[in-house]
């Protein structure tokens, strides 16, 4: 360094006359001789001080012109040097900034010339067939450039022309490699409009005169973000193709074979009908899990061992049929569960015995596809597991649906078809409880032996005679099908017991949607025959008494031997009895406000009777009363047997009040009542009078019949019929006998009519004189 600066201060000419060192080697030599003056001066201080006293001044001048002239050149020095460096730095990072230039176009020659070469050997690779070193030629050539991207080089037109120049190739390798993949991997199906299911998918792998790695081919693709898209459109075809036809149809078979470029397997049917099975009860029998699992595993095994097991990377465990199996996995597990396990749950508890067998093949199936990494959830179960392992739940919803279905195809039979129920039904629904405890003793053994108390039948024992039960159901008429949906509920509850706690719970809330199911669908699938027919609303009346009857017990009955998981819980029904009665009540109500309102619009035309004129004016009188009597015995005929007795006695009669309460009322709104019209309208009541007793009188059909009065005293039961006898009597009668029958308002004319209504008769039938107004004057209380 000090060579360089004294070569930059010579080549000024700043020391050509005075040389720096001479100078120094000059200053030390005169301040050596300073220094020995000085000593010999201060030796003989103490002799000759005063001799001497000159010679030390003279030194001390000697000294101080050295020291300035030291100083001086110092200053001089330091000067003259700082500013001489300052020349020579400056010049210096020029050097430096030249020389940097210059090894940075060296570097880029570099980069340059390796992207030459990487260049070369992506044309060789490619020749080759060796598509990962083709590809990391790319990359290379890719990294080069992006390692100037921020330097001017990257503004040049040969950056630009390389980097089109990679794009090109990366599209070039790109686009070799999907032709590659699809000589490959050749799928054969017939067209859309074709028939016939024949679908072929051939793995060409070992081509002789063009040889290919298939390893090597999947690094490549892998690495170019190509191959994620190829395996999703080879297992969406797979899915499509080979496994919906092969899970959903029994008769779709698989076939595998050796060709000259590596192998295929086939998919066909036996009929050549590409239609699948679309009906889950088609060929329920042959359609086993056992050969759908067997099917799919042959095809997985086959993709696995042909091209599937080809790794993902080099130094990585993924292979082929990871990124398959995560794509399609869910799908053909759906697949598997829908279409085969939904079909294999069992029907009944014999079949859910033995489903030990499907659920071992299950555990099997799924093992297998871990092996082959198609599943790669080593911990726990898949879906295909959990589903067989709540087989007993499967069982219960399937079994629940199965009742469900079958009750409401109970509900859907004519409710016309009828059974008589007497003892509370004791007759049937005891023969169907014996049948269900056959099959349970023979069965289960006779450890739980079901002893359920049908409802209105008394329990009795060995020695003790029977009593009458106080909730026992009367003697009626129901609908067939209403007896069997009982039976069917008593069949559930009785499976119930026997089943696993899970299956119990969801068989007896079975029971519960049976119940809200009959509340919601009868009255809508049998609407209009509700609406127009009485005795169909009738035998729904009881109907739903019936099955109200059955639920007030049937709970407590059970709940003592309900399954462990169970216990002390309070098993009932009851808060169905009151929305069930009530839906059988409002539907006869109905039909009796429309019977009512039928008879009332029969009577209509007796209010006009007195301004009628005419020959007819007599029979027009009459013919209402005739369709009423006809419309009353059409009820009786429709009614009696059907509904219980009481309740039969209690609806005509009211239906009868109606109608004498409409033609005493119609008889009394009379202003002007001639002699030849009151005897008509005695005629008229009198026919109501002869012809009413037979409507509650005992069909010849229940003659024999015990538990049935011969003779029914009606008269208590029509509130109107002491009114219409009066009637009667105030038609026919004087007017004295009609102010006796009143009495000062305690005789049984003042009992059925108001004041207002017998002075209005009396106005009406008799002419206005003073016996009229001293009659009427009597009729007071």
């Amino acid at each position: 360094m000090t060579s360089l600066v004294t070569e930059a201060l010579a080549s000024a000419g700043k020391l050509a006359k005075d040389d720096w060192n001479t100078k120094i080697n000059k200053l030390n030599s005169r301040a050596y001789e300073i220094k020995r003056e000085l000593s010999d001066v201060i030796e003989e201080t103490y002799g000759e001080s005063l001799s001497l006293e000159k010679d030390a001044d003279d030194i001390s001048k000697k000294l101080t012109e050295v020291r300035e002239n030291a100083d001086n050149l110092q200053n001089s020095f330091a000067t003259m040097v700082s500013r001489q460096l300052h020349d020579a730095n400056s010049e210096f990072e020029q050097l430096t900034l030249q020389h940097t230039k210059t090894a940075a176009l060296v570097a880029a020659l570099e980069k340059l010339y390796k992207v030459h070469c990487s260049l070369q050997s992506y044309d060789k690779s490619l020749q080759q067939k060796k598509f990962c070193d083709t590809l990391a030629a790319i990359k290379e050539i890719a990294a080069v450039l992006d390692s100037v991207k921020n330097t001017s080089f990257h503004e040049t037109d040969m950056y630009k022309s390389l980097r089109i120049e990679v794009t090109v190739k990366r599209e070039n390798l790109n686009y070799i490699l999907d032709q590659i993949w699809k000589k490959s991997v050749t799928w054969t199906y017939p067209d859309e409009d074709g028939e016939g299911l024949n679908t072929k998918l051939s793995f060409n792998l070992s081509n002789e005169n063009d040889p290919i790695d298939p390893q090597d081919m999947v690094y490549a693709m892998h690495s170019s973000n190509i191959l994620s898209f190829k395996i999703k459109q080879f297992a969406n075809l797979g899915l499509e193709k080979v496994f919906t036809p092969l899970i959903k149809n029994s008769d779709v078979k698989y076939s595998t074979a050796s060709i000259a470029t590596g192998c295929s397997i086939s998919i066909n049917k036996k009929d050549g009908s590409l239609e699948l099975d679309k009906n889950p009860e088609t060929h329920q029998t042959e359609f086993l899990p056992e050969l759908v699992f067997n099917k799919v595993w042959g095809v997985l095994k086959f993709l696995n061992d042909s091209f599937l097991n080809l790794k993902l990377e080099k130094d990585g465990d993924s292979t082929l049929m990871n990124m398959f199996g995560n794509i399609v996995c869910e799908d053909i597990m759906t697949l598997l569960i829908d279409e085969c396990l939904e079909k294999s749950v069992p029907n009944s508890k014999e079949e859910l015995q033995n489903y030990d067998k499907i659920t071992e093949v299950v555990k099997n199936f799924e093992k297998s596809l871990r092996e082959i990494r198609f599943l790669t959830d080593e911990e726990g179960s898949g879906d295909l597991l959990a589903f067989v392992s709540d087989i007993h739940v499967h069982f219960a919803n399937r079994r629940s649906t199965a009742l469900v279905a079958k009750a409401r195809q109970i509900m859907k039979e004519d409710i016309h078809e009828t059974v008589e129920i007497n003892d509370g039904g004791k007759d049937d629904v005891e023969n169907f409880l014996s049948r269900l405890q056959e099959a349970k003793s023979t069965s289960s053994g006779d450890d739980q032996t079901l002893q359920l108390i049908v409802p209105g039948r008394g329990s009795e024992s060995v020695g003790e005679t029977k009593t009458k039960d106080i909730l026992q159901f009367p003697r009626c008429r129901v609908s067939r099908c209403t007896q069997k949906l009982v039976e069917l509920v008593y069949e559930t509850l009785h499976e119930a017991l026997t089943s696993s706690n899970e299956c119990a719970m969801r068989l007896i809330d079975t029971v519960e949607d049976i119940f809200r199911l009959y509340q919601c669908d009868v009255p809508n699938l049998h609407k209009d025959a509700l609406e127009m027919l009485p005795q169909v609303s009738a035998i729904h009346h009881n109907n739903c008494h019936y099955i109200a009857h059955h639920l007030l017990t049937v709970g407590q009955q059970l709940s003592s031997r309900l399954p462990s998981v169970m216990k002390g819980l309070e098993l009932t029904f009851t808060h169905h009895v009151t929305a069930i009665r009530k839906l059988g009540e409002e539907c006869f109500m109905t039909q009796m406000r429309r019977q009512r309102a039928q008879l009332m619009e029969c009577l209509a035309p007796l209010k006009n009777f007195a301004t009628e004129t005419g020959a007819d004016k007599y029979q027009m009188a009459e013919k209402p009363i005739k369709q009423v009597m006809y419309q009353l015995h059409h009820l009786r005929k429709v009614w009696r047997g059907v509904l219980p007795l009481p309740m039969f006695l209690r609806s005509i009669s009211a239906l009868v009040d109606s109608s004498i309460a409409e033609v005493v009322s119609s008889i009394c709104s009379m202003e002007d009542i001639s002699s030849d019209d009151s005897i008509q309208l005695k005629t008229i009541c009198c026919i109501l009078q002869d012809q009413l007793p037979s409507i509650f009188a005992k069909p010849e059909d229940e003659e024999n019949v015990p538990g049935i009065p011969s003779d029914f005293p009606f008269q208590r039961s029509l509130k109107k019929w002491p009114r219409l006898l009066e009637i009667i009597f105030v038609l026919d009668a004087s007017m004295r006998e009609i102010v006796d029958r009143w009495a000062d308002g305690k005789g049984p004319l003042a009992s059925s009519f108001t004041v207002i209504e017998t002075k209005g008769l009396i106005r009406a039938l008799f002419q206005n004189t003073e016996r009229r107004a001293a009659a009427i004057s009597k009729i007071r209380y």
